[in-house]
């Protein structure tokens, strides 16, 4: 497993296989986020994600959760997620849930078929930062969202 960085996962994800897919976060302009700084934004090659899992298969005998690292893993094209999602069902049948950060806009992004897909391969959570529900304040902290956008989303992402 190769990672760059300090890497970030959300409590619960603790004994989760975390696997870095994008390095930082695309949006990187939260006024109160520093964790994703010290990194240049950018998508990791698929062939790289690919010797990462099969590396993790050779060392763990039993994956249950992985965890789509760094700052927002919904950002990467539904072709590559697929990829991705499928070569972690090959190599890790025993693996319940795969899980990642996502943003409001990724998630709006997406069609309603595509995350029907993704959940179809296991994608079961998305974590969603709503730091305030108050438009003045996520503008003021470049959220990059509106409240109505953040609720789009979850009820997007919960269909």
């Amino acid at each position: 497993m190769r990672y760059e960085g300090s890497i970030y996962r959300p409590p619960s994800e603790a004994r989760s296989l975390i696997l870095q897919v994008t390095i930082g976060c695309a949006h990187n302009r939260c006024t109160f986020c520093s964790m994703y700084k010290d990194k240049a934004f950018r998508v990791r090659e698929v062939s790289e994600i690919i010797e990462d899992l099969k590396s993790a298969r050779e060392v763990y005998p039993s994956i249950k959760r992985v965890f789509l690292a760094d700052g927002d893993a919904l950002v990467l094209d539904i072709d590559k997620l697929i990829a991705i999602l499928d070569k972690i069902n090959e190599l890790f049948p025993e693996c319940e849930r795969i899980s990642a950060y996502a943003t409001p806009q990724d998630i709006n992004r997406k069609s309603a078929e595509d995350l029907a897909l993704l959940k179809e391969k296991g994608l079961l959570m998305l974590y969603m930062g709503i730091e305030s529900g108050d438009d003045a304040i996520l503008k003021k902290i470049d959220k990059g969202a509106s409240s109505s956008d953040m609720l789009k989303a979850g009820l997007k992402a919960k269909t």
